[in-house]
């Protein structure tokens, strides 16, 4: 059997599209439901998108249409903030928000292991996409990359504590 899934430390709430002004403020892209989750936060972690890097204190939020704008501490001309261009914005896990009853990270989807209901392994989730009609889990399943869409009538259980997601494939999905 496969290992289950692995715990993540951070998780990315934005990427850094580019400098804002001449003072250092970063125009960002905020990868998070709410970007006014911002205004809580004191601190984010920059790096690439698989690593969080050095730490950095949150002087400023302010919002442009649907970008956040960040003044970050030693950050103070517009070519220090140039060279954080494309840089992701990581929080500790512990610092996320909340959630109502029912709702799932996406992070905690990452990993898990879908079976049939008939107890046949399908593969790992290695990612989640929000579409329009519905999400769709991106899973590893024979060497390619299998689109599930996430609707009742095929995911009949998403166990956080198991790691386990259980489908009822409908006929042709896994062929």
């Amino acid at each position: 059997m496969p290992p289950g899934p692995a715990k993540l430390d951070y998780v990315i709430v934005g990427r850094i599209i580019k400098p804002h002004g001449e003072r250092g403020a970063v125009k960002v892209e905020a990868i998070t439901d709410d970007p006014n989750r911002y205004t809580l936060l004191k601190y984010v972690f920059l790096g690439p998108e698989d690593q969080p890097g050095d730490i950095f204190q949150i002087i400023s939020v302010e919002f442009q249409n649907k970008f956040v704008i960040l003044t970050l501490d030693g950050i103070n001309t517009r070519e220090l903030a140039d060279e954080l261009r494309n840089q992701y914005l990581f929080i500790p896990v512990d610092q996320t928000m909340p959630l109502t009853d029912g709702s799932i990270y996406i992070y905690d989807l990452i990993g898990m292991e879908v079976y049939t209901k008939k107890g046949d392994y399908v593969g790992r989730v290695t990612d989640y996409q929000e579409c329009p009609a519905n999400g769709l889990f991106v899973v590893e399943y024979k060497k390619r990359e299998l689109l599930l869409p996430d609707v009742p009538a095929i995911v009949k259980d998403v166990n956080l504590d198991s790691g386990r997601i259980v489908i009822n494939p409908i006929e042709g999905l896994l062929d």
